[in-house]
């Protein structure tokens, strides 16, 4: 509105002037300007929406990583006598970072985007697709023979004294549970589970 009111001031105290070709020219130009701040509105008021459905999203995944470490973290042995991780009790924070290996392992060292504009930005979308089985598996150092029922997909596991005859998909795709899978910990023996696995192909 600010900019509505600037343009017909300034037409008409160029109005009282004699060249009106000029004048025809800067209102076409002032016009084009306002469409170009009109369009430009309209696309900050989609972009708004986007991010309000991104922040749920969001949201949404947190809640589920957040069930997923719950669980997972209170999830008992084969025997009932310890946890799937942790000995006579659940393993805390501290003691979960133990199970990684190497170069600093952490959210920050996944990807790292500077602060000063004179170095590239990464590409985000490539350094999230980067995250995967093959690439974490190596820093995994945890010791086998834990027997845990959250991953056995054979006999005695996940269903007690069935077997599962597919591979089942959990938390959203968290956690692939393959149907022969025996509740082992050790990095050789933890395969990634694919999302075709629902489907029974894998």
């Amino acid at each position: 509105m600010k900019l509505l009111e600037w343009q017909t001031k300034w037409v008409q105290s160029k109005s009282k002037g004699s060249d009106s070709e000029e004048l025809k020219i800067t209102g076409l130009l002032f016009r084009n300007v306002r469409k170009e701040i009109d369009r430009a509105r309209a696309e900050l008021e989609k972009l708004e929406k986007e991010a309000s459905k991104a922040a749920a999203f969001a949201a949404n995944s947190a809640g589920r990583l957040d069930e997923f470490i719950t669980v997972f973290a209170n999830a008992r042995n084969k025997s009932g006598t310890g946890f799937c991780l942790g000995d006579d009790k659940p393993a805390t924070n501290e003691e979960l970072k133990n199970c990684f290996s190497g170069k600093d392992f952490s959210e920050e060292s996944l990807v790292d985007i500077s602060e000063r504009p004179s170095v590239q930005e990464p590409n985000l979308g490539a350094a999230i697709d980067s995250i995967k089985h093959s690439a974490m598996s190596s820093y995994f150092t945890a010791g086998s023979g834990r027997g845990c029922n959250l991953i056995k997909g054979a006999s005695s596991g996940i269903l007690g004294n069935k077997n599962l005859e597919k591979s089942l998909w959990w938390g959203g795709g968290i956690l692939t549970i393959r149907k022969d899978v025996d509740g082992s910990l050790g990095s050789g023996e933890l395969p990634a589970g694919e999302i075709e696995s629902v489907n029974g192909t894998n």
